[in-house]
């Protein structure tokens, strides 16, 4: 047995699960958490790869999946059962399947969308949208498979903060939530950095938010 008292994180060997596990329950995870990168970041990412993802896709998330194991420590909900690998290739599996799904849903809508027959004017309105989304998936490519499901999933199909949690895995609605904020802040960034696109979005409402 170890407690808090005996755990030794100037230790540089691997860190066994069990205290793995009580290392990310420190204030300081960066060690645990480098050890999580070097352990398990090839391992994972070859596995999500090998779904169909592409080379950023698999390392969004694994980043993601990082980031619920850590909050599963947290919140008690991690309780040994299996060994971190298990649980964190479990982790990355949901993750990948609801990215796949929810890119299903959006191709399922397109196709809907250009098989219908509109009037001239609701033709007009659905291209200047059309082309609006267009515009806002080019900025949401650019900063990441798991942010652009999250912010598609809040702004663009209305889901609920508890309905949007469910569907991209996140362990906590405050997990979700500063997840969000970050991929806001990311977005604006890359608009910052990119005003001819930004030029074409000034009059949504994404933007201010």
């Amino acid at each position: 047995m170890f407690n808090r008292h005996s755990l030794d994180l100037t230790d540089k060997r691997p860190l066994p699960d069990a205290e793995l596990v009580l290392a990310l329950q420190q204030a300081d995870i960066n060690r645990p958490v480098k050890e999580l990168y070097n352990t398990y970041f090839d391992l994972l990412t070859t596995f999500i790869r090998t779904k169909g993802a592409s080379t950023e896709a698999a390392a969004d998330i694994f980043q993601e999946t990082v980031l619920v194991f850590i909050d599963a420590i947290r919140q008690n909900r991690f309780n040994g059962s299996s060994t971190v690998k298990s649980y964190l290739f479990g982790i990355a599996k949901n993750l990948w399947l609801e990215e796949i799904r929810s890119t299903e849903r959006r191709t399922k809508r397109q196709q809907i969308f250009h098989q219908s027959a509109p009037t001239t004017e609701l033709a007009d309105a659905r291209l200047f949208h059309k082309e609006m989304r267009t515009n806002w998936l080019q900025a949401f490519d650019a900063i990441g498979a798991v942010c652009k499901a999250i912010l598609l999933g809040f702004y663009y199909e209305k889901l609920p903060m508890r309905e949007l949690l469910e569907k991209v895995s996140f362990a906590s609605e405050q997990a979700l939530r500063n997840k969000k904020s970050k991929c806001m802040k990311s977005l604006k960034d890359y608009l910052k950095n990119n005003p001819s696109l930004l030029n074409h979005l000034k009059s949504t409402d994404i933007h201010a938010s």
